[in-house]
């Protein structure tokens, strides 16, 4: 079995914000570009998993869950995300 690498959305922030960093603070883009492109990137060249752990916050809005799950498609293979 893989090791797990965690990604834990509250250690970004509590408040999940927009989509994009133009429209506020703690965005889905931010998120993505500066957390999960580089977390997912490391665990590909590990050979590791990633969880991306989505406790913790005050909840979120659409726009920001798919800013960041909807770039891993545009940046990666579909194969590589389902892994």
């Amino acid at each position: 079995m893989k090791e797990v690498i965690e990604l834990k959305v509250s250690s970004y922030t509590e408040y999940p914000g927009p989509r994009y960093i133009k429209q506020g603070e703690n965005s889905g883009e931010k998120f993505y570009n500066d957390y999960l492109s580089k977390k997912f990137s490391q665990a590909i060249s590990e050979n590791k998993l990633l969880n991306v752990n989505l406790d913790g916050t005050a909840g979120y809005a659409s726009s920001f869950i798919d800013e960041v799950f909807g770039n891993l498609l545009k940046d990666f293979e579909y194969k590589l995300i389902l892994e």
